[in-house]
Formats: structure tokens, sequence, C-alpha cells
């Protein structure tokens, strides 16, 4: 595990996860947009001139990007509830909430400044808690993507330090001076809550892989087929499109074992495992199930025919002669495979007709090649 990260070059489901938590923030971001509104219409009432023009300018616009911010907020939990984010999906996501957050930074920054060249104590006072109540927001929601939220600090910050620096009066430059140094202090913390939120998110994951994966072949193990079938099964929108499991089992392996050494064994079902990725497609899922035992889950089976030509296209794959530890090795395989019905489908059902098809397979003596088991509405 990395100890420290380099935002965009996060693993692809740490990111994922990093991008999603931006977006629970809905009953934050509307607080913020309250808080906000008031205090520009303060702002313009108590003042004139061009002070009132640049205090219902900022008010307007901060308004604006709350409401469109808000509406993705919403599209983006639609969403999410309906199917998993891919990696662009979420570069998209992370796009649009940037340029919302970063365009009511400019407006928080904007009054909060307006309000600080003011003489009054009160508007000065409001300029402060609006700028310093935002970036501790922003700090805590927004860590997880420090390069935004370190811009969005700076936007919201920098216009009430030059306010202040402006003023000319030695008050306001101590000021100043104090706002730029919780400035520094809060861009370190959101780095560093960054490094700590990824590595505990990676750490997570890592611990999970390894739960869910085979430790020899990488391949899924059995917890990790079941969860990548129900989430399949979950986001499978297409009536005409059906899922075939192929149950698959190494012929005359025990002998390898025996006659090689258990090292040999294991080198040549890593290569096994290598072989099954290189024919399985997109979405699909492989796992290894026992010692000498697979099950490849098909993801887009229209057809029987098309799925007893991927069942033997794993077969005539899995066949070919292996160097192992310096041995030539030829196995042989048996499959047998289930094509799920539209509706009521479980791995359970799938598995135990594709286990009956690949027993029928080994009593015929039937080295590489497949039996099919078709079941149309497994309970």
């Amino acid at each position: 595990m990395q100890a420290y990260f380099d935002p965009g070059s996060e693993p692809d489901g740490v990111y994922v996860e990093l991008v999603s938590a931006l977006f629970l923030v809905l009953w934050p971001t509307l607080i913020m947009a309250m808080i906000f509104i008031t205090v520009a219409a303060v702002s313009y009432r108590t003042s004139t001139g061009l002070i009132a023009v640049l205090a219902a300018s900022v008010g307007v616009t901060g308004a604006a990007a709350s409401a469109v911010k808000m509406l993705l907020l919403y599209a983006f939990r639609d969403r999410r509830s309906e199917r998993a984010l891919t990696v662009a999906q979420a570069r998209q996501w992370e796009r649009g909430y940037a340029y919302c957050t970063w365009v009511f930074s400019i407006a928080v920054g904007g009054l909060a400044a307006v309000n600080f060249s003011r003489p009054s104590a009160v508007s000065q006072s409001l300029a402060a808690a609006l700028m310093f109540g935002y970036c501790a927001g922003v700090i805590v929601r927004g860590l997880v993507r420090p390069r935004m939220c370190t811009v969005s600090l700076l936007l919201a910050a920098v216009p009430v330090v030059a306010a202040a620096v402006l003023n000319g009066r030695s008050g306001d430059y101590l000021v100043a001076a104090i706002y730029a140094v919780f400035l520094l202090g809060s861009v370190e913390s959101v780095w560093s809550g960054y490094r700590v939120a990824a590595g505990q998110i990676t750490q997570r994951d890592d611990m999970a892989t390894v739960a869910r994966h085979d430790v020899l072949t990488g391949l899924a193990n059995r917890l990790g087929l079941r969860e990548s079938f129900d989430r399949i099964m979950k986001f499978n929108d297409h009536d005409d499109v059906r899922l075939a499991v192929h149950c698959l089992d190494l012929d005359h392996f025990k002998p390898v074992n025996d006659r090689f050494g258990h090292p040999a064994g294991d080198d040549l079902l890593r290569q096994v495992a290598e072989r099954v990725r290189s024919v399985i497609g997109p979405g699909d899922v492989a796992a290894r199930t026992g010692g000498d035992e697979f099950v490849v889950a098909q993801r887009a089976a229209r057809s029987h025919h098309e799925v007893r030509l991927y069942s033997q296209r794993l077969c005539s794959v899995i066949c070919a002669p292996y160097t192992a530890k310096g041995h030539v090795i030829h196995v042989g395989v048996s499959a047998g495979f289930a094509v799920a019905g539209p509706s009521n489908v479980t791995l359970d059902g799938l598995i135990a007709i594709a286990d009956e098809a690949l027993l029928l397979a080994k009593r015929e003596d039937r080295r590489g090649a497949a039996v099919a088991g078709v079941i149309e509405d497994p309970t």
C-alpha cells in the first residue's frame, strides 16, 4: 500500500469511492446556500452604490452556483442507485462538482471581501464568519479531492486577505496576516487528511481483495464469485441478454503433483488462470472454487450456441501443453455449462446444473468437451 498518493493516480476503486464521497453533502450545501443568501441580502440592504451592486452580483452568482450544485447532488444520488460508477463517469461527475464549487467559492470570497472593505464592525464580523464557516466545510467535505479543495480555499480566502491589506489600517494588516497563516494551515490539513483517507480506503480495499480472491491464482474465490454474480444480475437490464455459468475441472491434475511436485502444480494452476483470463470477455468473472476446479460466469450470453462455443474455447485454450518448473505437462479439462432463464436466477441453481453437465462429460470421458446443461427458471 502506498503511504502517499498523487490525486488522479489512485487505484480505480479508491478514486471512484473518493469522488462519491464528495456528493454526500446535500444538507450542508443547502444550509451554506441559505446562509450565503442571507448575508448577501443583508449586505445589499445595508449598503449603497457600488458596494450594493457588488453584493447583489456575487449574491446572484452564489445562489445560481448553489442551485446547480443541488441539482447535481440529486442527479448523482439517482444515478448512483441505478448502477455502479465507472472511472470515466466519476471524472465527469468530479468535474461538474468542481466547477460548481469554484464558482460558489468565488462568490463567497467576493461577498466576504465586500463586507470586510466596509468600516462597519458588523459587516467585518459577517465577512469573517462567512469565510471561516465556508472554508471549514470545504476542508471537512472536500479533502478527498485535495487539488479542488485547495483551489476552493484560495478563491474564498484570498479576496478577504487582499481586502484587509487594501484597507491600509495597522489592525487590518494583522488580520490579513492571521488569515494567511490560517489559509496555509488549512491547505496542509487538506493534503494530510487526504493521504489518511486514501490510505485507509486502500487498506480496506486490499483486505477486501484478499478476502474475495484466491491467493494462488488471483482469480475470485467463492465469495468473490457470489458478489460478482449478484452485481451482474443487479445491473443487467437487457431481457435478451442472459447469464451462463461454466464449471471446469482439470483432468489428471493429481498425477502432476505426485510426479513433478507441488511447486510445479501450483505453477500450472497459475498458468491455467492466466489462460482463462485471456478467454473471458469484459464483465465476465472467473473463479477458482477448489483445488483444480474453476467457475466462469459469462455475462453476455445471447444464445445456447454462443455459450457452447465459449465453453469449447475455454477447453481448447486450457488443454494446450504447459511448461512448469522445467517440465512439459499435459492436462485435460472437462466442462459443463448452464444458461440462466429470464427470472429467478440463482448462482447455486446454475452451478448445480453446470456440475451435472460436467459429471456427464467426465463419465463419457470426453476430455476437453463441453456438455450443455440448460435451465430456464432456476429457484
